[in-house]
C-alpha cells in the first residue's frame, strides 16, 4: 500500500519532525543524508536476509542491479566503515527519509514509510546504550505521546541460551521452554543483526511498534571496518497516526 500525503497532514508531520530534530541536534547529532537507491551488490553486504527479500530491486540503463533502500541504518554503517573509516569516533548522526519494502511489513505499515532516527558509533557498552535509550525517551516526550512504553531485552543473552530454548522462544513454544517467558523475551529481536541491547517503543492500546533500536556491533564489519554501533528509528507515519488518535493533532 502506498499513499499521497495532503494538507493539513503535511504540516502536522513537519511539526513532529521539527520537534524530533531539535532533540537530536541538542544532543550533538549531525544530519546525514543517504541516497534513495544504490547498487544492490554494495548495500546487500550489510542487509539482513529478511530485508534483502523485502527490498524493491531494478536494473539501471547499464544493467546494474539497484535497490530502493529498505533501511537507512545499513547505509549509514556503510558510510562509517568506508568514507569515514579513518575518522576518529564517536560519530553521532541523525537521519530522516523514506524507505521502501515489498513485504515483511508490520501492522500499520505502508510499503513506503518515513523513518527518523539516530546512529552512534564508537561508544561501546552500557554508556552508548544508555545515551540511545535516553534519547528515545526524550523523543516521545517531546512530541507529546501519552501512555507509551519502552520494553528492552538483550540479544546477546538470548543468543547464549541453549539452542533448544532459543528455538522454543522464537516459535513461542512455551511447553518446550518449560516456563512462561518474560515480556522482554517476547520482543521480535533479529538475533542475526543485534548483538546486545534491543528495545521497542509502543502504545499498548494501538497494537504496533512505533520505534525500535539497539546495538549492532557487527554491521560495519560487513563493509570493511568493525565499529561498535547503537541506534534507533521511529516510523513517522505510525507516530503521527497515534498522536492524532490521542488528540494531539
Amino acid at each position: 500500500m502506498i499513499r499521497d500525503i495532503l494538507p493539513p497532514d503535511t504540516g502536522w508531520r513537519r511539526e513532529i519532525l521539527g520537534k524530533i530534530v531539535r532533540v537530536f541536534e541538542r544532543a550533538g547529532y549531525a544530519e546525514i543524508v543517504t541516497p534513495t537507491f544504490e547498487e544492490y551488490a554494495v548495500l546487500s553486504a550489510g542487509l539482513p536476509e529478511h530485508l534483502q527479500s523485502a527490498s524493491y530491486r531494478f536494473f539501471d540503463h547499464q544493467g546494474v542491479q539497484m535497490v530502493l533502500r529498505p533501511d537507512i541504518t545499513t547505509q549509514i554503517a556503510r558510510v562509517a566503515a568506508t568514507k569515514l573509516a579513518k575518522q576518529k569516533g564517536p560519530l553521532r548522526f541523525y537521519y530522516s527519509g523514506d524507505v521502501y519494502r515489498v513485504s515483511g511489513l508490520e501492522i500499520g505499515q505502508n510499503h513506503q514509510f518515513h523513518q527518523i532516527g539516530v546512529e552512534l558509533f564508537d561508544v561501546p557498552g552500557v554508556s552508548g546504550e544508555r545515551e540511545i535509550l535516553t534519547l528515545a525517551e526524550e523523543i516521545v516526550r517531546s512530541v507529546g505521546l501519552r501512555d507509551w512504553r519502552i520494553e528492552q531485552t538483550n540479544a546477546g543473552k538470548i543468543q547464549r541460551l541453549p539452542a533448544k530454548q532459543r528455538a522454543a522462544l522464537q516459535q513461542q513454544d512455551f511447553v518446550t521452554l518449560g516456563r512462561l517467558p518474560r515480556l522482554s523475551e517476547l520482543l521480535s529481536v533479529d538475533l542475526e543483526y543485534y548483538t546486545g541491547l534491543y528495545f521497542e517503543c509502543f502504545v499498548p492500546e494501538m497494537g504496533y511498534i512505533l520505534g525500535s533500536g539497539g546495538r549492532y556491533d557487527n554491521l560495519c564489519a560487513a563493509f570493511g571496518r568493525k565499529r561498535p554501533a547503537v541506534g534507533f528509528a521511529f516510523n513517522l507515519d505510525k507516530l503521527a497516526r497515534v498522536l492524532a488518535a490521542q488528540g494531539r493533532k
